[in-house]
């Protein structure tokens, strides 16, 4: 059932943010069954969700053990299932003066079924129908799950790969408005990235869920607790993305003198380092081939601090470097 709810619910994480919940389902007040009687998705379906189906998809509202009424998408072959709830701006529009961040959370899960893998996508369309986020999970039969996150300015970016237990777990996705900054988070992963955005793409207007197969592939994807909330602040360990990668990086000898070894235990692809001095001058820049443990010839460095900026198939992480 769709919700509007217009007072501020004090969060449970430190200091004084506060979370305006501006659209909330959580699919317990809606009827088992068919979400939609229209698989166009023209007509408006259960709580006022534009459901269309495609090759036989199925999106029925079922009950979940432990976990009270999710909405349930099965398909067979190419099939799919695209969920809408549109006209989004107008809570945007009501929410508290300088509540600027916009969060919108749900609950996922997908089966292993099938040979060739899924996708589940979610998309945040915006009025005149530009795609702000479209974040794409992939579930393979080998217990993978990658994660894709893609905007129009930065196409098709993939981040990383991660071993999938079948298990519900929250995707988080912020929009700072203040910024121009999105943040994806998925705690129960460990993943957590940042991306700028263009301003022009505009406020939120539609959020969309979509599941669909390739081939012969039968999927099951369950959805739930769909939220939207503006908030005044990000959040701290949200904040944190950039020492969140950072930290994943490993730098020795450091001090060094005559090669760094730059490695990680996550086979994150290394593409670009920059050295910067002090100052931010620019000093060398080196490119790399997606390796995950590169080695650095900084020799011919005077002795000193130096900041390395790294590029990454997950974003960019900043070291720093002493040279002696």
């Amino acid at each position: 059932m769709k919700k509007q709810i217009l007072f501020l619910m004090p969060l449970l994480f430190i200091n004084t943010l506060y979370s305006q919940v501006l659209y909330e389902e959580t699919f317990d007040n809606l009827t088992l069954g068919n979400i939609t009687t229209d698989p166009t998705g023209a007509t408006p379906g259960q709580g006022n969700w534009h459901v269309s189906l495609q090759g036989g998809g199925k999106a029925n509202i079922a009950q979940e053990s432990n976990k009270g009424k999710v909405l349930l998408v099965e398909t067979n072959g190419a099939g799919g299932m695209n969920a809408k709830q549109k006209n989004l701006q107008t809570v945007w529009g009501n929410r508290t003066t300088g509540n600027n961040i916009l969060l919108v959370e749900y609950d996922f899960y997908a089966e292993e079924l099938g040979n060739e893998g899924h996708t589940s996508r979610f998309v945040i369309e915006t009025v005149g129908g530009y795609q702000l986020i479209d974040m794409i999970l992939e579930t393979k039969y080998n217990a993978a799950l990658r994660v894709n996150e893609t905007k129009l300015n930065v196409m098709g970016t993939q981040y990383k790969n991660f071993n999938y237990a079948q298990s519900w777990f929250t995707i988080k996705l912020y929009v700072d408005y203040n910024t121009n900054t999105l943040y994806f988070h998925i705690p129960a992963l460990g993943f957590l990235h940042k991306a700028a955005y263009t301003a022009t793409f505009g406020v939120v207007d539609q959020v969309h869920l979509r599941s669909g197969g390739i081939n012969n592939t039968y999927i099951v994807h369950k959805y739930d607790n769909v939220r939207l909330a503006a908030l005044k602040t990000v959040p701290p360990e949200v904040l944190s993305a950039d020492d969140f990668l950072a930290n994943k990086f490993n730098l020795y000898p450091n001090p060094a003198a005559n090669t760094l070894n730059i490695t990680n235990q996550e086979n994150i692809g290394l593409q670009q380092v920059e050295i910067f001095d002090i100052n931010g001058r620019s000093i060398k820049m080196l490119s790399f081939n997606n390796e995950n443990e590169i080695q650095l010839n900084v020799e011919n460095l005077a002795n000193g601090t130096y900041l390395l900026q790294i590029q990454t198939t997950e974003g960019t992480a900043v070291k720093k470097l002493v040279k002696k």
